[in-house]
């Protein structure tokens, strides 16, 4: 049986109402809610020849389907065309696997052809087909009450609609294909939880809950919640076990976009949407290593890096396949074995092997300038064995990401260096300090403009826009390190300066912030200013408007922050 509920609902702009199939004629008590959209049409006309012949060709509208895949509900979705001239009805029952074989994203209607199984012509026929697909749907809701659900709902509603927007571009480079979040989630009630690592029994008293989140890849039925039956499934991500029960689907939720942020902000990837100044200073800082570790020079020429940094993974593969190795290159592939098991035993998974470093410190620049010499000729479309890739840590992929990023950018040659460090890092201890003064104008000066840059190719207003009006002052050394002064005020723009007359700022009234630390230290002794200090930026930026927590850029061994007021 089934009860409906269309005329407290028709005016809502995203359906049209629901209906409620019935646990029996007699009892009323709701089995599972159908949300419903209902058209009518006088241009319903049936094919008389080709691919589609006997079907009934139909304009349809997408904003339904729009509200029914950003939803995510357990509720099923029904579409009823009704052909106003004859009086018949067709149905579309919106599963996963519908919506997903529609193609309707970034159109507003779909040319849909119904055939006669979607004629709803035996009203017992269609009323044993809904039982049928309330009683699949409800299977992957059994343990979780209404209020549950709700929640779950509206966390991975949020979720979806933050990545399908206005972090879409974190969404497309870090999980290609995807189509949208689900969530995995299971309720252990009290006394029964119980999880063994090793030799140890873990138990807990209290009523524990676990949530993970999955991806729903387009093309695969998936109905966007689901039982947790397996938190170490490969395929799950993000995965958390309360052993108290108290965390909620938004605490986690809000908690993966934390960690989603600082895993994407501590890639290479932001490197394929860097603009030029960053690509720059990518770039020379090869070109820079290769003179300062090999004694080696590269043209400024994005196609001779290109082959420079090649050559590298060239050298490496072949120490890796011979055996016909001096004892330098004997000891430097052993280390690189050892990398690669440390990393796939997720001892150091995260460990950041610069090759520059690693083909020195084994004695091997002998070895790889006699390789280079003789081979630099000979590479033109050298494909990298991505094997290597488990041996190369976030630096070389940053490497390789900045020359297809050039390339992209339809760069020949290197941009001009923007920020000169020569000066301050060959200046002894008692310059440190003035010498800082200048690389940080020029520092902050194109700071700006790069972060602005890049912040308005990837958002479309400033509801992230790490504002405010910074004044620093760089107050001594100690050792080489930089003690410096920062005070912020108020400011719908961002604005970096120097000012010399900091003093009494605690008791500015007009300040909304200060700082005072080594926090500049590791931006400046650092290779890519530029680059971590943009991203340091949008990464506050973004955490600030969420409201998750920003642990910062990881390079020299710490994770750092800038402007962290």
């Amino acid at each position: 049986m089934a009860k409906t509920y269309f005329t407290d609902n028709d005016k809502t702009p995203n359906y049209d109402g629901f209906f409620e199939i019935l646990h029996g004629k007699q009892s009323g008590i709701p089995k599972k809610q159908f949300i419903v959209q209902i058209k009518g049409t006088e241009h319903l006309k049936q094919l008389s020849k080709g691919a589609n012949k006997g079907k009934y060709r139909y304009s349809l509208d997408t904003k339904f389907l729009y509200y029914v895949k950003e939803k995510v509900t357990e509720n099923p979705a029904i579409y009823f065309v009704v052909d106003v001239k004859t009086n018949k009805i067709f149905w579309i029952y919106l599963s996963d696997e519908k919506l997903m074989s529609l193609d309707f994203e970034g159109k507003k209607n779909i040319t849909y052809y119904f055939s006669q199984d979607e004629l709803c012509g035996d009203i017992n026929n269609f009323l044993k087909r809904l039982n049928q697909i309330a009683d699949k749907r409800n299977q992957n809701f059994l343990c979780m009450n209404p209020i549950e659900i709700s929640e779950i709902q509206e966390a991975l509603t949020y979720l979806n609609n933050l990545f399908d927007n206005d972090l879409k571009f974190i969404k497309d480079l870090m999980f290609p294909g995807l189509w949208r979040f689900g969530i995995a989630y299971s309720k252990i009630p009290q006394e029964t939880f119980k999880i063994q690592i090793q030799d140890k029994i873990i138990t807990s008293n209290n009523g524990s809950n676990s949530f993970s989140i999955y991806p729903q890849i387009k093309g695969i039925l998936d109905s966007g919640i689901k039982h947790n039956n397996n938190i170490l499934n490969n395929q799950n991500l993000f995965n958390n076990i309360d052993l108290t029960g108290n965390n909620t689907p938004k605490k986690y939720v809000n908690n993966v976009i934390s960690q989603i942020l600082e895993k994407f902000f501590n890639s290479h990837l932001i490197i394929s949407i860097s603009p030029e100044n960053v690509i720059g200073e990518f770039l020379s800082n090869i070109i820079i290593k290769f003179k300062q570790y090999f004694g080696l020079s590269i043209e400024y020429d994005i196609l001779e890096i290109e082959k420079a940094i090649k050559i590298i993974l060239k050298y490496l593969l072949t120490i890796l396949k011979n055996n016909n190795l001096s004892p330098s290159e004997i000891s430097l592939k052993l280390l690189l074995i050892d990398i690669c098991k440390r990393k796939q035993n997720y001892i150091e998974h995260d460990l950041n092997i610069d090759p520059f470093s690693l083909i020195l410190n084994q004695n091997c620049k002998n070895s790889f300038v006699k390789f280079y010499k003789t081979n630099i000729s000979k590479i033109t479309n050298f494909n990298e064995d991505s094997t290597l890739y488990n041996y190369l840590g976030a630096n070389f992929l940053e490497y390789l990401s900045a020359i297809k990023r050039a390339k992209e950018l339809n760069l020949k040659t290197i941009p001009p260096i923007k920020i000169d460090k020569s000066k301050f890092l060959a200046n002894k201890e008692n310059d440190i300090c003035k010498n800082a003064r200048i690389l940080c104008k020029d520092w902050f000066y194109y700071l700006e403009q790069t972060y602005l840059q890049i912040y308005n190719e990837i958002f479309r207003d400033n509801s992230y826009l790490n504002s405010g009006i910074y004044k620093y002052k760089i107050v001594k050394t100690v050792k080489k390190d930089l003690i410096w002064d920062v005070v912020k005020y108020p400011s719908e723009q961002l604005i970096i300066e120097e000012d010399n007359n900091l003093s009494n700022y605690l008791n500015d009234l007009n300040s909304i912030g200060t700082l005072s630390g080594f926090g500049l230290s590791n931006f400046i002794y650092n290779d890519n200013t530029l680059y971590n200090s943009m991203k340091c930026l949008l990464y506050q930026g973004i955490a600030y408007k969420l409201q998750v927590q920003c642990k910062g850029i990881n390079f020299n061994y710490s994770n750092n922050k800038i402007f962290e007021i």
